[in-house]
């Protein structure tokens, strides 16, 4: 029986040695693996801010872009305005200058109606 025993007894020392060689082997493997997550963690950041760099960029071109064409749209705009004002000038002096020549026609048709009243005096 003494035999037996022995056997039990190197057998539960090879299965604890095992266990052992087999946790350690798999704390090393988490430990791999955890390093390998974290890398891979840091390299999705790394991305991400990447990504956000470009969209803030990607943002301050679109708004520099916006930016020039609603200035150039401002510009095309104050030329319009500047344009019409141009345009109404010009009616207006049209106009001020028909204002003109009517009170001229009315000025001389009076006079000459008063001709005609009092043929006498001229």
């Amino acid at each position: 029986g003494h035999r037996y025993d022995d056997l039990q007894k190197q057998k539960r020392s090879l299965q604890v040695k095992r266990d052992v060689a087999a946790s350690q082997h798999y704390t090393q493997l988490k430990e791999r693996k955890t390093a390998h997550d974290l890398a891979y963690q840091e390299t999705l950041h790394q991305r991400a801010e990447k990504n956000h760099e470009r969209a803030r960029s990607a943002a301050t071109r679109r708004q520099l872009e916006d930016l020039d064409r609603l200035l150039v749209r401002a510009d095309r705009n104050a030329l319009r305005a500047d344009r019409m004002e141009d345009q109404i000038m010009l009616k207006q002096e049209c106009i001020q200058g028909q204002a003109e020549v009517v009170n001229l026609i009315r000025r001389s048709r009076l006079h000459r109606s008063r001709r005609l009243e009092h043929p006498a005096v001229f």
